[in-house]
């Protein structure tokens, strides 16, 4: 699959969207966010959005970490 295919075929999540898959207030991804901690973000058209890739990669490199 080339390079360009590949950016088509990316899912992004909203912000509300992750934090209630990781049953998190918005505020508190703002504030990882501001702190540099947390997944990759990206700001698209004036919202916060992650890459579904990178919310697994965090939750993968963070499995049985506490919080």
């Amino acid at each position: 699959m080339n390079q360009a295919r590949k950016h088509l075929e990316t899912v992004f999540l909203t912000e509300q969207d992750v934090a209630e898959r990781w049953a998190l207030a918005t505020k508190t991804l703002a504030n990882q966010r501001s702190l540099k901690i947390g997944p990759p973000w990206h700001r698209i058209g004036g919202s916060v959005r992650y890459k579904l890739e990178d919310v697994v990669a965090y939750e993968e490199r963070h499995k049985g970490c506490a919080s």
